[in-house]
């Protein structure tokens, strides 16, 4: 067996250059390469330590550490800034990688199927990949940074320990499966920059009880909360326009949910098999057509709930981003209407433009 450190004179790491030598059980990469080429060390399945000292990097190619099998622990220094496409795809022993303070992006797939228990992002990541953690399915503990604003379909596919997750504020969406059969999730918090639930999203997350779909969110797509079996409150808020078919399916636990005045679109089986299920819809609203229509039990609800001036979001705080709501409304970035369009109205002269936003701005600042 061989520890290889790899001379301070490299610049260049060459594809495949190591692919598949079997021998090497640790390797040392130096600041001054700046270089890595494609599957560089794919396949040495006795590697089972990587430092990453080369913080200069101009280029990372795909697959670097591909199948490394026997990698359990990978240690990368502060200057690092980017964990490329496939890096360490299918590492399946790999439980343990400093994630550097300087990190800016994750690659697609970069710890597909590896074995982390925790992910500790650093303030500074700005994307996180296409299925960059799907399949650490002892993942249980994950912590998204403040800078991050994009985050990909099926990144944290089938974590299925991962017990809680704090979207932050910035992301607008959530792509298709992007905590598909995450089993073990019991709390789920969503920005109020989000718009939309992609397709499957939290799907066969049957440990979770209750979820609250913040103002900002219009569109909740199919299946995106589909076989959550322990489902039982959905808190829902006006300004949401769409509830795509199946979206709600098969929680069978479910027994009660708001459907906002500002729903004008639910597909037909939406809350399939949720066989006690009562909504509670303005009269006079779609939600009541839909029930109906559908023989769906409801409670009516003659006036429109209470709302508070200013708290656009209905989160019980009138701050920055019931501001920013409003800003978005005003140039027609976004249509409030209902409860946050009344709470939108803090000049209270039946308009809602820039002057209410400023108002709700200073508002926060008292």
């Amino acid at each position: 067996n061989h520890d290889v450190v790899i001379p301070s004179t490299v610049k260049h790491i060459n594809e495949s250059s190591m692919a598949g030598l079997v021998a090497i059980t640790s390797v040392v990469i130096p600041e001054s390469v700046e270089t890595i080429g494609a599957s560089a060390f794919a396949g040495c399945v006795s590697l089972e330590e990587v430092t990453i000292n080369a913080v200069n990097t101009t280029f990372i190619g795909r697959n670097v550490f591909d199948t490394c099998t026997a990698l359990t622990t990978v240690h990368v220094a502060d200057g690092f800034t980017s964990f490329a496409e496939n890096m360490f795809y299918e590492c399946a022993k790999l439980e343990y990688v400093d994630f550097p303070s300087t990190l800016e992006s994750i690659g697609d797939y970069a710890f597909y199927c590896c074995d982390l228990k925790s992910a500790i992002l650093p303030e500074g990541l700005i994307s996180i990949g296409e299925g960059a953690f799907y399949g650490n399915t002892n993942l249980s503990t994950v912590t998204l940074p403040s800078t991050l604003t994009t985050m990909e379909r099926w990144a944290f596919r089938q974590c299925e320990y991962l017990s809680s997750i704090t979207i932050p504020e910035g992301i607008t969406e959530l792509g298709d499966k992007t905590f598909y059969q995450c089993h073990k999730l019991t709390e789920i918090n969503l920005p109020n920059t989000l718009t939309s639930i992609g397709r499957d999203c939290f799907t066969d997350c049957v440990y979770l009880e209750e979820i609250t779909i913040p103002a900002s969110v219009t569109y909740i797509a199919n299946y995106a909360f589909y076989h959550n079996t322990a489902l039982k409150v959905i808190n829902l808020s006006e300004g949401l326009e769409t509830i795509a078919n199946h979206a709600f399916a098969k929680c069978y636990a479910l027994e009660s949910v708001n459907i906002p005045e500002s729903v004008t679109s639910i597909g037909t089986y939406a809350f399939l098999s949720a066989d006690d299920l009562v909504l509670d819809v303005i009269e006079g609203s779609y939600g009541q057509e839909w029930a109906e229509t559908n023989s769906v039990k409801y409670n009516l609800t003659s006036t429109t709930p209470e709302y508070t001036l200013g708290d656009v979001n209905g989160d019980g705080k009138v701050n920055a981003m019931d501001a920013t709501l409003v800003a978005r409304h005003a140039v027609g970035s976004k249509t409030l209407s209902g409860n946050a369009l009344l709470a939108a109205d803090y000049t209270g002269d039946g308009k809602v433009n820039a002057m209410d936003a400023s108002a709700i701005a200073r508002a926060s600042l008292a």
